[in-house]
């Protein structure tokens, strides 16, 4: 028989689960705030840099940490979810039923597309050659932005992972 996450926190605090699992709830949200901040951060510096027109290359490495942080920023918001639903076996259920609903959604339910091209929504511009969509991964070539329907969502409305997952599921 395996050991459980609840009884490596009590193992290793001396204290029972409830205590520990509360502690790394606590943990995990003061954690997604410090990742939202540096993302909305970066996300700032990149705008400025695109202003200025600086080197591409710059702008790369800046999404690519700003990618790094909201991947982050999920896996955060996925594990608080559980452990919240921990003993609720029913919201675990839900949770995997709308995240499969909410992957299955469509970039054309959201933007006008055509021949798999459409205007960015993240920047002003009318040019539809900017935003491509393929395999259902959005890519902006002007702004750079890139993923997938849900962090479509999160971008266009400024959601957390598991607010885009109830939003589309």
């Amino acid at each position: 028989m395996g050991i459980t996450i609840e009884d490596f926190y009590c193992l290793e605090l001396g204290t029972d689960a409830d205590y520990a699992k509360a502690r790394r709830i606590d943990w995990s949200e003061c954690e997604a705030i410090e990742l939202r901040a540096l993302v909305d951060a970066h996300k700032l510096i990149y705008r400025q840099e695109q202003e200025q027109d600086s080197n591409y290359v710059d702008r790369y490495v800046l999404n690519e940490i700003i990618v790094m942080y909201q991947e982050n920023l999920r896996r955060i918001e996925i594990e608080t979810y559980f452990l919240k639903a921990k003993g609720n076996p029913d919201r675990r259920i839900e949770f995997n039923a709308k995240l499969s609903q909410a992957k299955n959604r469509r970039f054309s339910e959201f933007i006008q597309l055509k021949k798999g091209r459409a205007v960015c929504p993240f920047h002003d511009g009318d040019n539809p050659s900017a935003f491509s969509v393929k395999n259902e991964r959005g890519k902006c070539f002007v702004c750079d932005w890139s993923g997938d329907i849900i962090s479509f969502v999160q971008q266009k409305h400024g959601l957390s992972f598991m607010d885009a997952v109830e939003k589309l599921g």
